[in-house]
């Protein structure tokens, strides 16, 4: 050989590191039972008697609503912590396919809510244009990735 260019082959064992996944404070809406919330909300002071609020001041007032609806809200939806992974989006992702995306579950949201055949065939269509998007977009990345080099 008379080049001192040779190719060097060789693996490791690296282990992608582990980024945190922040704990998110949040409330379990989805066990919220509105018959139920409704049904202790109109027990509660707020609903009771309006004369015995007359002679509170709106300080007051404002208190008496955060602590009863905080303490329906803790009765009903209870406070939870859920750890939130983190995803960094790929390099070549942009405002474009960010759009893209967004109508795409625009129209899953309103196919899921109606069943309406003209609701799925508008999903469809707007998953397709996605997909053309992201595909566009990456060999666009890839493309100005190779002509940096």
């Amino acid at each position: 050989m008379i080049s001192d260019h040779a190719l060097v082959l060789f693996s490791t064992r690296l282990k992608k590191p582990r980024s945190d996944t922040p704990l998110i404070t949040s409330r379990a809406w989805h066990r919220l039972s509105h018959d139920a919330f409704a049904s202790d909300l109109s027990a509660s002071r707020l609903c009771g008697d309006i004369t015995e609020l007359a002679g509170m001041s709106a300080n007051d007032l404002v208190d008496l609503y955060r602590r009863v609806f905080t303490d329906l809200l803790d009765k009903h939806c209870p406070v939870v912590q859920v750890r939130r992974r983190t995803t960094s989006t790929a390099p070549w992702f942009n405002a474009d396919c960010h759009a893209a995306r967004w109508s795409a579950r625009v129209a899953e949201c309103r196919y899921s809510r109606t069943h309406f055949d003209v609701n799925r065939s508008n999903w469809l269509t707007r998953l397709k244009t996605i997909h053309l998007v992201y595909e566009k977009r990456n060999d666009e990345f890839r493309a100005e990735r190779d002509h940096s080099e």
